[in-house]
């Protein structure tokens, strides 16, 4: 069996082989019935945890919240931390390396450091959620731009070489964007119109929880609204979008109080406990997967993943969260909200 860093490694090159995208949505358009597999089951009813690298932490280098991860081609682990506002660089053993940024809006400075994407060699891409680019080489900052045409990012691959998509959107219209290295704007497709949830989706409201979703393997590119119940995809550029409605036995779908019982000002969120929402879109060439969560990114949250193998979906419930995937194995973030920070890797059973 691979040792927990050649897969780590191998998942990298998988993760981001990613298409150029053009055409748009409104042009073709299919949908396929709704998908409801048996379950959900256990988490370890379906796969056994067989190895885990711990990361180092300290005080000076604290582990807040994983908001993006990657491997590059030495085997170092890379993760963004939101909340405390660093991308921290980590051997294949979990020792930390390096830290990169610090707080500010200059140059390697971050505000909201979300995503991260190993280049080939050692450079670095790192997208902010408001849609800023840096990238490193050995370490050392080349430059920090403004992406163009997009003023957020909920997600951010790498498309081919010498290219980036970004996936973005509001209650209008929910886009993949393609830009070169440098941020430049190159292409852009629409995925949907409009918020995709069938209760009141003019209702501003939705805005304050509604991201969109993206990963693309191979010639396939799948999409996601937080608060939508369907995972949309196309096989090649140009091609139809189809959208499958995907629930599992339990789903609640995403619903606003009542007039007269608007959401609680001190707690704005605390409504979304009471319905599922995605979290998340991962994939490799013969899989994807995405999270239903009850709660906004909070990991004592219930949660059930959802993976499509072939044409058949499963539903596993109980299990830590799933951030990368290649064939029969998932990786994840073991014992969340814990002192220390652990990377499991599962197989199926």
């Amino acid at each position: 069996m691979p040792s927990l860093t050649t897969a780590l490694v191998q998942i990298s090159g998988i993760a981001l082989a990613l298409i150029a995208l053009s055409g748009c949505f409104e042009k073709k358009s299919g949908t396929n019935p709704s998908e409801t597999p048996a379950g959900p089951m256990t988490f370890s009813t379906g796969f056994l945890t067989v190895d885990s690298v711990r990361l180092e932490s300290t005080d000076a280098a604290p582990i807040a919240r994983i908001s993006g991860i990657a491997v590059d081609s030495g085997g170092r682990i890379i993760i963004a931390d939101a909340s405390e506002r660093t991308v921290r660089i980590y051997s294949s053993q979990g020792e930390l390396l390096k830290s990169l940024g610090r707080t500010g809006d200059g140059p390697g400075e971050f505000r909201e450091p979300r995503y991260v994407v190993a280049l080939p060699g050692s450079e670095l891409l790192i997208g902010e959620g408001g849609g800023r680019l840096h990238r490193y080489r050995d370490d050392t900052l080349l430059y920090s731009v403004q992406m163009d045409s997009v003023s957020f990012i909920s997600s951010m691959s790498l498309a081919r070489p010498g290219a980036i998509v970004v996936s973005t959107g509001d209650q209008r219209e929910s886009s993949i964007v393609e830009l070169n290295l440098e941020g430049k704007f190159q292409r852009r497709t629409t995925v949907f119109k409009g918020i995709p949830v069938g209760e009141t989706p003019e209702d501003p409201r939705w805005q304050s929880v509604f991201q969109v979703w993206a990963a693309a393997c191979g010639s396939t590119l799948y999409a996601a609204a937080t608060i939508g119940d369907s995972i949309w995809e196309t096989d090649s550029v140009g091609a139809m979008w189809r959208s499958h409605k995907v629930h599992y036995q339990g789903y609640s779908p995403p619903r606003l109080p009542s007039p007269a019982s608007p959401p609680n000002r001190a707690r704005p969120f605390e409504s979304i406990k009471q319905y599922d929402v995605v979290q998340g879109l991962i994939c490799d060439p013969k899989q994807v997967a995405f999270t239903y969560v009850r709660g906004v990114r909070n990991y004592g949250d219930p949660q059930v993943l959802m993976i499509r193998r072939g044409e058949q979906w499963s539903a596993h419930s109980s299990g830590p969260p799933v951030i990368l995937l290649r064939s029969d194995t998932l990786y994840s973030l073991l014992h969340p909200g814990s002192d220390t920070t652990w990377i499991g890797k599962h197989v199926r059973r």
